[in-house]
């Protein structure tokens, strides 16, 4: 499954990765964009990584693009990961 996020004004294909939430908070390396994982938002309904992370302030869609939950159930990839089991499969956008 791909997905396009936006990069200020055009397009990035990526694709989803399966990341456990240990692996979040352990690996400071995991990044896209240059922005780490943990500074991300996440939709904690699904666990989908959304297209828009933390400089993007309150700038982001109003649902999330997977399950189409309210941008309410929004949280950082980090708060997320730590407020579950370290096995707990989540999903990342990587580069194709």
């Amino acid at each position: 499954m791909s997905q396009s996020a936006p990069t200020g004004g055009r397009n990035l294909s990526v694709r989803l990765q399966k990341v456990s939430a240990g692996d979040v908070l352990k690996k400071k390396r995991l990044k896209l964009l240059g922005v780490s994982l943990g500074d991300w938002i996440v939709c904690a309904e699904c666990k989908h990584q959304q297209t828009h992370h933390y400089l993007h302030g309150g700038d982001f869609a109003q649902s999330c693009w997977n399950c189409k939950a309210d941008h309410y159930k929004f949280v950082y990839f980090d708060e997320l990961a730590k407020s579950l089991p370290p096995e707990t499969v989540l999903y990342r956008m990587n580069r194709r």
